[in-house]
């Protein structure tokens, strides 16, 4: 038996006894590879599953500064359960400029044939908390492109919605440049119908 195999048995044996949020996982340095079928058991959604995970190496906890870095786990896992960590302090008037203004972030990417487009948005004033959204493009990425970038920042405005009740009253969206040859594309197919499904 592999040890991917033996990593993903562990977990199902141990999501079967007991319920969890969270999972961290200590490995050997020979055990590196075992990390991406530990997310894949973990998110798991066919099976109900979309468990937190914390990986650490042995190597790194035997590490000098060992205080730091246990402290630093403990924030990223605080992190990963929806703990705000800290916050800007804005002065009165900067808040009221910030209230319901929702930030994001679209970029996509290629690995292995496969073509995504994702977004990233804030969620509160003070832009601690994201909601993120995926989308698989075709072979044709080019096609896609402009309808995928639509479909995963609306994805993170209805989250935004969900959490706050109300719309944002302002939307700034940053991504890679356009060249000027596509800027007419991105208003029309992009900025445009994005406008007119927020408002």
């Amino acid at each position: 038996m592999g040890k991917e195999t033996d990593v993903v048995r562990l977990i199902d044996m141990a999501l079967k006894e007991k319920k969890c949020n969270m999972i961290m996982l200590v490995l050997p340095n020979h055990m590196k590879t075992v990390y991406p079928a530990l997310k894949k058991a973990t998110l798991m959604t066919s099976k109900g599953r979309e468990i937190i995970t914390q990986c650490v190496l042995d190597s790194t906890l035997r590490k000098k500064g060992a205080q730091s870095i246990h402290t630093k786990l403990l924030l990223q896992m605080a992190a990963k359960r929806g703990n705000i960590l800290w916050a800007p302090t804005y002065s009165e008037a900067m808040n009221t400029v910030l209230d319901k203004v929702m930030m994001v972030g679209i970029d996509g990417g290629s690995k292995a044939g496969t073509n995504m487009m994702a977004a990233c948005g804030s969620m509160n004033s003070t832009h601690t908390a994201y909601a993120s959204a995926t989308k698989v493009l075709g072979q044709d990425k080019n096609d896609q492109k402009y309808q995928a970038m639509l479909e995963v920042t609306l994805q993170c405005v209805e989250a935004y919605i969900n959490r706050n009740k109300s719309k944002p009253k302002e939307l700034i969206v940053f991504m890679n440049s356009s060249p000027g040859d596509q800027i007419n594309l991105y208003q029309e197919n992009y900025s445009q119908k994005l406008v007119q499904r927020v408002q």
